[in-house]
């Protein structure tokens, strides 16, 4: 049986990993946003990051690549906060 320390330790690993994985997610979404849009403000990098949920993640990056503007991206990322 694992002491309480090795159970913080393989929690903090574990949310190690997601904090990754996350800010990954939102590091490709806003490369593609840039390569699409060429800036991307940061209202809309501080609304990403409140995200931290990562299907909701990798759902707006698919949006993402289909947007026809950052404006209509925008409100898709409203959307999803709300």
């Amino acid at each position: 049986m694992p002491t309480v320390a090795e159970r913080w330790i393989e929690q903090g690993i574990q949310q190690g990993i997601q904090q990754g994985i996350l800010e990954a997610s939102r590091a490709a979404l806003i490369e593609v946003l840039e390569d699409r849009f060429e800036t991307v403000s940061q209202t809309l990098r501080s609304r990403l990051k409140a995200i931290t949920d990562p299907d909701i993640l990798k759902s707006l990056h698919k949006k993402a690549l289909g947007a026809g503007s950052l404006e209509e991206f925008n409100d898709e990322v409203k959307a999803a906060l709300a």
